[in-house]
């Protein structure tokens, strides 16, 4: 339903396992654990990587420096600390965490570049020196020679964590004259508008650590022919670079031994994308593994090792149904005998009914394959009458002819 409900639940020790954003988890302790027992609690990898999501098609977000501009208004470290409740850490254009074995991947010098920090005084002087001042001392920015700069971040209604970014968001962008509505709504609707193109900034984060490092990060977020969610097609912020769809592909062919070559790719990825930045860095933190000690134990911890996992649909799940028992008893074993299965009334009478249906296919197939040979005799037939048919009238043909013929030799001896 949403995260207030999921968390309310996870507090009374009636939902075992969430993936629920809960707040100061901590608080929580001891009926309540999570992977770590200190900063930062929740899982040790990057698995939600990400910022704001800009909508490339509207002006004057296609502007690179003018969203270099925003950038520099973001306060990263308050996003992280307070909407991420000290669970994120800021995150810069190359999305590589600074304690990441990926980092040797990065382009520091195109970081040095592109990078930034919040500096609102900074964004200030970018958005001034592109034109886009307060010209009728209204306290909003102007477009050049035109109307008050206002956008719209769209947000599901009920992820907290991503409504208040949302609205920390707004404020930064408020203190550098630049109008911000959030509005917030269920997620279908959120879906359709992200979709359609209908917004000027949604958050998005995505998996920054699988199997391929971050290579399948840079392709969903940077790949014009794969499209980042909750899209089906396409990019959300309508991205396309075919420099950078070309470096991907090489990268894909390239072993993961072969650092020396990755890093030259790498590098010249991270050189284009901290460039371009159709989404604006700002938080990297782990998935969230919230466990419930109530009645069962064995939870993948710091202390207790094993690959961890959200609740849902990934394969590190069976990991953790394995390892967790109940509470001062033994780990759950398969049973020696089935077991009972109670049939509901109403259901008893299908076996037969099902038998019955079968029957009665069988007959309607024995019928069909009757029908169907009666068919083919009786066409055997039409060809036989057919064929008789042509020799009748082929005679009679013959016998007129020699009709003529006698009639022709008798008119001539006349």
């Amino acid at each position: 339903r949403n995260n207030q409900f999921c968390n309310s639940l996870v507090a009374k020790g009636d939902l075992d396992w969430s993936q629920c954003f809960q707040p100061k988890v901590w608080e929580l302790r001891p009926n309540v654990i999570t992977w770590f027992d200190h900063e930062p609690w929740l899982m040790p990898t990057p698995d939600r990587t990400g910022g704001f999501m800009v909508n490339l098609r509207h002006y004057p977000l296609n502007i690179t420096e003018f969203r270099h501009a925003i950038a520099w208004a973001i306060d990263a470290e308050e996003i992280s600390r307070k909407a991420f409740s000290h669970y994120a850490v800021p995150i810069d254009p190359s999305f590589i965490r600074k304690d990441s074995p990926l980092r040797k991947f990065v382009n520091e010098t195109a970081i040095k570049q592109w990078g930034f920090t919040y500096n609102p005084e900074k964004a200030k002087q970018l958005l001034d020196e592109l034109g886009f001042k307060d010209t009728d001392g209204d306290g909003w920015r102007n477009a050049p020679n035109g109307p008050n700069l206002e956008f719209t971040v769209v947000v599901v209604d009920g992820w907290t964590d991503w409504q208040m970014a949302c609205e920390i968001f707004k404020e930064n962008m408020k203190a550098i004259g630049i109008k911000v509505n959030v509005e917030a709504m269920d997620y279908p609707s959120w879906k359709d508008r992200v979709r359609r193109g209908d917004f000027d900034f949604h958050p998005a984060q995505y998996d920054a650590w699988d199997p391929t490092g971050v290579w399948g990060f840079y392709r969903i977020v940077f790949d014009s022919r794969v499209p980042n969610w909750p899209m089906v097609e396409g990019k959300s912020s309508g991205y396309k670079n075919p420099e950078v769809d070309k470096i991907l592909d090489e990268i894909g062919k390239t072993p993961m031994s072969d650092e020396a070559k990755l890093k030259q790719l790498y590098g010249r990825l991270i050189a284009i994308i901290a460039r371009d930045m159709p989404l604006i860095p700002v938080w990297s933190w782990g998935g969230i593994g919230i466990y419930s000690v109530r009645y069962w134990v064995g939870w993948p911890t710091e202390d207790n090792p094993y690959p961890p996992a959200e609740p849902g649909w990934f394969a590190e799940n069976l990991l953790v149904l394995i390892n967790i028992r109940p509470k001062g008893g033994a780990a759950p074993t398969a049973p020696t005998t089935p077991a009972k299965v109670e049939v509901p009334p109403e259901l008893e009478e299908l076996p037969s009914k099902f038998a019955e249906l079968s029957s009665t296919v069988s007959q309607l197939n024995n019928a069909v394959s009757a029908l169907s040979e009666d068919i083919s005799n009786l066409s055997s037939q039409l060809a036989v009458i057919s064929g008789t048919l042509s020799t009748v009238i082929a005679i009679q043909g013959l016998t007129i002819i020699l009709l003529i013929v006698v009639l022709v030799i008798v008119l001539r001896k006349k």
